[in-house]
């Protein structure tokens, strides 16, 4: 008995270790090396909560690891029994995080794919980046997948407005406010800025 709940202290202590090191290597920029631990956590069993996952892909994505990305992701959906649909908003989002851009279209163009549609709110740190970026025409590409399984709102068309008016492309900009105002969608005070 006695041995026995040692073995559980010690346990738990393993797991906060881990868990700690896994924070603290991510807070330094240590993509390379915190995989390592990572899946050390995976072979021991050890639980991994959504905290710590995000904390992980952003690192990761920050690092360029994208493979190890999407591979923590998997496990999300295997292991842990995450579903698909917050996996890939998490994806999603340690990608926008990482301003990785390419990868972030390329993961939207799979999931439209696969029929796996994300809610609106996980699109828009990718749509104020671009828009921030001054890549219009791929923000209106992502509204036309977004259109087609009707998760367009009007925090997204805030945000290409914005982003037309950052160009100094005031008709542009009008005219989406106006289509924006034809599909039902009330603005916001920030799309008004």
């Amino acid at each position: 008995m006695l041995f026995e709940r040692i073995g559980n202290v010690v346990s738990s202590l393993m797991e906060q270790l881990y868990e700690v090191i896994v924070y603290a290597l991510c807070n330094a920029g240590k993509g390379d090396i915190v995989m390592k631990f990572y899946k050390e956590m995976v072979c021991k069993n050890i639980e991994v909560d959504m905290n710590l996952y995000n904390v992980l892909m952003n690192c990761l994505s920050r690092s360029g690891n994208i493979l190890d990305v999407r591979l923590v992701g998997e496990d999300m959906i295997n292991v842990s029994q995450v579903p698909q649909q917050k996996v890939y908003s998490c994806i999603l989002r340690s990608f926008c995080f990482g301003r990785r851009i390419r990868e972030s279209l390329q993961l939207l163009c799979e999931l439209n794919n696969e029929n796996i549609m994300l809610d609106p709110e996980n699109f828009e740190v990718l749509v104020q980046g671009l828009c921030r970026d001054g890549k219009i025409s791929d923000v209106l590409e992502i509204c036309s997948i977004m259109k087609q399984n009707n998760v367009v709102d009007g925090d997204i068309y805030g945000s290409i407005i914005n982003g037309y008016l950052r160009r100094n492309e005031v008709s542009k900009a009008f005219d989406m406010f106006r289509s924006m105002k034809e599909s039902g969608h009330t603005p916001k005070a920030s799309s008004l800025q």
